[in-house]
């Protein structure tokens, strides 16, 4: 089967633009809805079944099909559940849902069955940037079709994240892209259909909700755009596009929290009165002016540090109370995971003898404040952690959740990620399906504990993935996620069974033994991936609870900067989990680090070269789908990452002599070598371009002065891990801030672009210390370069 990408492209013989013979649809159905059908259907209607048969539409409630889909059946399926059913005798494809409430203009469900109808022709809506349209569509099946479904979970959204300088970054936020120096900018109208893109995916994945964060800068806040009408303007144009599929459409805006460029409603500092005005004129400019449906936000001055818990409450109970009495808008705010906050003199109501945690103060306020429970990283509710913000496990979180749900007094909404990006996953880039595994084992566990506590359906309201970007095959966890938030498939008691039925999109789109093959081996690689990421488990040893805090793979495989390390150095946070430095050879644990990778390598092996010997079957080559050779890119570079790593402790280690050493450098060397190869074929065949937009060092409304995978780009983690091993510097071998590449000030503090460089500018003419201190303030104006910058 051959494939095009994104825009269909009518093959020889098709049949001309659909007619009203052909495409029949009802008034139902979400305007952009209608647009997309016609948009992808009409080079293909009218469509020939096997039977030499002329195939009809009918999408939403158009009378031609209130028999084949009676609507008190229909009805019966609850919210937005839908059924598509065909009728061979006539010659009618049938597909109509439910909307999301009696308030909806449109039918939501409607869509939804109506993308399933193209799924089932072989369009694939695989990465929110751009499906795939197969050249040649299968329509038989269509007519014996009968399927009838409806949502676990009634409220299902993305929450991309633009405190990370994502690929809509600067679109979502109403402003244009500013390119690297020399390149120009991209005009903010250019990159609106990236966002309907998004949008379509959304609906084709069965979502009901986008959401994102709204941003500040100092140069926005003098120069007045942040809260301009020309950005008014821009946001609602954004907020109406959603409501034409059927979304609802949210922004995440901080109360008092002050990190990451984010947009806070009010300063801490103010009094009270001037709290509650400031909030209430920034409510009436996102919902009056911008058309946001909804609001999510956040709690605390940073991740690790807040007011006192009854400013807190005021602050929350302001926002809460406002939006619903003033503009019936609902507002969620994230309950972090960050340990360690309690709120003295405030008892928790699950355990009176104890202090409420500040992250779960929420639970005290008005109820008309949703709550979202904010895990991290990879892990599901009942991982181990390994430490990672300060957790031993999640199971509190989860606790807490069910706890709340079965208090019913306001809603839950569970906020995992689906990556997290900060040195972690993508931009290192590590290929982990990992992620979608584990956030479909976290629905099908809170829809077993919602059973287990005899809970009714609905007091889990549902989930809203914590997105950072899509490249290195990314998107693949966030095509599982979406419908595990669906159907959590329940049914399968094994793990691996689930999740390749979870892929069934991705086996679909490629078809035949190539999809099945395809699933298969990533089904294997993320269950090596939870063996050994999560748990440790290399051979027969087993890390204990404290061993597994440095003897996690991914402490191994991730990369560090600057900042992660200082952090964790001085005891202010532990982001990221742990390892046994390449040099700590005294560490009683160092003896299980080679293990540890040697057992990573042996495990994924097999199941990377699985996947390209399946790649290999799907011919001709030149019809590959588009976005196998991603995976294939990706898994690669997964396994470059490991054996780059396990060849780094190599040349580290106590008993390597001097030759070794420098035989294990020019291994490591040649396999940086290969990896920029394939990087930069994933440059090319990226779908944001120019591709500096996530690649480059550049300007952007973040507080970070790169794009979210300008650290693949250069190759920045293996070159920093490179640097420490050889220390062909005075930094690499004692610098606290090797290498770094963030604004502190800007990322932790909220301190303002210019105020990092500045310290750093000052404190680098102070001698020696100066310059290793000033390193930690700011990163340099200009681009590091490899492996040039390693000896500066």
């Amino acid at each position: 089967m051959g494939f095009f990408f994104m825009n269909p492209v009518a093959p020889a013989g098709a049949a001309e633009m659909p007619t009203a013979e052909a495409l029949k649809v009802g008034s139902n159905i979400p305007p952009g809805v209608v647009a997309s059908m016609h948009e992808l259907l009409g080079p293909y209607l009218v469509l020939k079944a096997a039977a030499s048969d002329n195939i009809t539409f009918g999408f939403g409630n158009h009378s031609i099909c209130s028999q084949i889909i009676p609507p008190l059946e229909l009805a019966a399926l609850g919210p937005e559940g839908y059924i598509v059913r065909g009728d061979v005798a006539r010659g009618l494809v049938c597909a109509n849902g439910n909307p999301l409430d009696d308030f909806s203009q449109f039918s939501i469900g409607a869509a939804f069955a109506a993308y399933d109808v193209l799924q089932r022709m072989g369009f694939s809506f695989l990465h929110p940037l751009g499906h795939t349209v197969p050249q040649q569509l299968d329509c038989a099946s269509l007519l014996s079709a009968n399927n009838s479904t409806a949502p676990h979970f009634r409220f299902r959204a993305f929450h991309y994240h633009t405190e990370h300088p994502l690929e809509m970054v600067d679109v979502l936020q109403g402003a244009d892209a500013e390119l690297p120096e020399g390149e120009g900018r991209v005009p903010w109208s250019a990159m609106v259909p990236e966002v309907q893109s998004w949008f379509t995916w959304l609906i084709a994945n069965r979502q009901n909700r986008a959401e994102w964060v709204l941003l500040t800068t100092p140069e926005w806040s003098k120069n007045g755009f942040v809260d301009s009408e020309l950005r008014a303007h821009r946001l609602r144009s954004l907020t109406d596009m959603g409501r034409t599929f059927g979304l609802l459409v949210g922004a995440d805006v901080p109360i008092i929290e002050i990190q990451q460029h984010g947009w806070y409603m009010a300063k801490g500092s103010d009094k009270a009165d001037v709290q509650a005005a400031d909030i209430r004129t920034r409510v009436d400019w996102l919902v009056q002016r911008a058309g946001f449906d909804y609001l999510a936000t956040e709690s605390g001055y940073t991740e690790f540090e807040h007011p006192k818990a009854d400013v807190m409450l005021r602050l929350m109970n302001d926002l809460a109370d406002y939006a619903m009495k003033a503009h019936r808008v609902h507002v969620y705010i994230k309950c972090h995971c960050s340990a360690g906050q309690q709120c003295p003199g405030y008892p928790d109501p699950r355990d009176p003898s104890r202090a409420i945690d500040f992250n779960q103060l929420p639970t005290l306020a008005s109820k008309n404040m949703g709550v979202m429970a904010h895990t991290v990283q990879a892990y599901a509710l009942d991982d181990p952690t390994a430490g990672a913000y300060g957790n031993t496990n999640y199971g509190d979180m989860l606790d807490w959740m069910l706890w709340e749900a079965a208090n019913d007094t306001r809603e839950v909404v569970y906020h995992p990620e689906t990556n997290y990006w900060v040195n972690v996953d993508i931009d290192v880039p590590l290929f982990l399906p990992l992620y979608g595994e584990r956030r479909l084992h976290d629905l099908h566990l809170l829809a077993e504990r919602e059973r287990h506590l005899q809970l009714p359906p609905g007091r889990i309201s549902g989930v809203d993935y914590f997105d950072s970007g899509w490249e290195w095959g990314s998107w693949l966890s966030d095509v599982v996620a979406a419908g595990a938030a669906w159907d959590p498939i329940s049914k399968y008691s094994d793990r691996t069974a689930a999740f390749r039925a979870a892929m069934s999109p991705l086996a679909r789109a490629l078809g035949g033994s190539v999809g099945e093959r395809v699933t298969a081996a990533v089904a294997g690689l993320a269950m090596a991936q939870g063996q050994l990421l999560i748990d440790g488990a290399a051979g027969s040893f087993l890390p204990d609870a404290d061993e597994i805090k440095e003897l996690s793979g991914f402490a191994y495989l991730s990369g560090r900067d600057a900042w992660s390390d200082l952090l964790h150095d001085i005891g202010v946070a532990t982001t990221q989990v742990q390892k046994v430095n390449f040099y700590d050879h005294k560490n009683r644990l160092y003896k299980h680090v080679a293990p540890l990778l040697s057992s990573m390598n042996a495990s994924f092996t097999p199941f990377v070269n699985e996947l390209h010997e399946a790649a290999r079957l799907h011919s001709p080559k030149a019809s590959t789908h588009p976005l196998l050779q991603d995976l294939l890119d990706a898994a690669d570079m997964l396994l470059l990452r490991v054996r780059f790593t396990a060849t780094l402790y190599e040349a580290s280690a106590p008993t390597t002599t001097s030759a070794e050493r420098d035989a294990a450098l020019a291994l490591a060397r040649q396999y940086i070598s290969i990896a920029s190869k394939t990087v930069a074929r994933r440059m090319e065949a990226s779908r944001v371009q120019p591709s500096s937009r996530i690649y480059g060092w550049r300007p952007n409304p973040t507080s970070y002065t790169f794009g979210y995978v300008w650290t693949v780009k250069s190759l920045y983690y293996f070159w920093r891990d490179y640097g420490m091993v050889e220390r062909g510097s005075l930094e690499a071998r004692v610098g606290p801030c090797y290498l770094n590449m963030q604004k502190g000030t800007d990322v932790v503090f909220g301190g303002g672009v210019y105020v990092s460089e500045a310290l750093r500018k000052i404190l680098r003419d102070v001698p020696f210390v100066g310059k290793l201190v000033g390193d930690c303030i700011a990163p340099p104006s200009q681009e590091y370069q490899f492996p040039r910058d390693l000896y500066k």
